[in-house]
């Protein structure tokens, strides 16, 4: 598991929230992928090391109008993360409440998490590309 997001044009990976968020919910950081980013709150993932981020299911925090441009890189639109649609987008959108809730995390947000990450999660590893939450 990993999220991501674009640091400037390129994309980059965000390991806090991970840890200690999707961590709650059993999901952890492949190794190798804790190593391109090391201590440090985040950081740009080169075009050579991309392909560090097709994993099993990949969390995307995409700028608005985000979402299209990862869809279509050249190089991530090949990933099996891509092709058997393994990938979750939380677009920035203040108006969404899963957007919020992500991020201003507090104890009031957890149960918006739950109710509304955990179904696009499970529809990311069921093994059909197809399955929409």
């Amino acid at each position: 598991m990993g999220t991501t997001e674009w640091f400037g044009d390129k994309p980059g990976a965000l390991f806090p929230w991970a840890k200690e968020k999707l961590g709650d919910f059993g999901f952890t950081l492949p190794e190798g992928l804790d190593k391109v980013i090391g201590d440090k709150f985040g950081g740009n993932v080169s075009a050579e090391r991309l392909s560090v981020l097709d994993q099993q299911v990949l969390v995307w925090f995409p700028a608005k109008g985000g979402t299209a441009k990862l869809k279509a890189d050249p190089l991530y639109k090949n990933f099996k993360v891509r092709t058997e649609g393994r990938d979750v987008f939380v677009e920035e959108n203040y108006d969404d409440q899963l957007y919020g809730a992500i991020q201003f995390v507090s104890v009031l947000s957890l149960p918006i998490v739950i109710d509304q990450l955990v179904p696009k999660l499970a529809a990311a590893v069921d093994g059909d590309p197809a399955t929409n939450a």
